[in-house]
């Protein structure tokens, strides 16, 4: 456990090919986290746009206190996907993660019908997320 947390949060308005995330990072430790780097690739019908994040460095007990942005557009048919590399340090030690997350709401062009939950009359469909595996590298 090296006491980072991410959430991420997803968004889609209706009937779009676009969807927009804001990734939170939380440091649970009583040691600073430094040198944050957050990384994503897309298989080929998902483009991605990766913003710089709000901050490099959490200080100790902090939640939801650097930010990083990034959207993904649907260019054709295949899965929501993305594969995150994560790097950062704790008291001088270098950490790194590789992962993948799944079922993530990034438009309607993949010719999915299923009912996502979302009611009658929304706007937005706010996404949940699947962390499928981490390999510390």
């Amino acid at each position: 456990n090296n006491n980072l947390k991410i959430e991420l949060e997803g968004k889609s308005p209706a009937d779009s090919v676009e969807c927009s995330f804001v990734v939170y990072f939380s440091n649970t430790s009583d040691k600073e986290i430094n040198g944050l780097v957050f990384q994503i690739a897309t298989p080929s019908h998902l483009v991605s746009k990766l913003y710089p994040p709000s901050a490099t460095s959490l200080a100790p007990l902090s939640s939801k206190k650097v930010t990083q942005k990034f959207k993904l557009v649907s260019t054709g048919f295949g899965p929501k996907k993305v594969r995150v590399k994560l790097g950062f340090k704790v008291a001088h030690q270098h950490f790194e993660e590789v992962f993948a997350v799944t079922d993530l709401p990034a438009g309607d062009r993949d010719g999915d019908s299923e009912d996502d939950g979302a009611t009658e009359g929304d706007d937005e469909d706010e996404g949940e997320v699947e962390v499928e595996e981490v390999e510390e590298v």
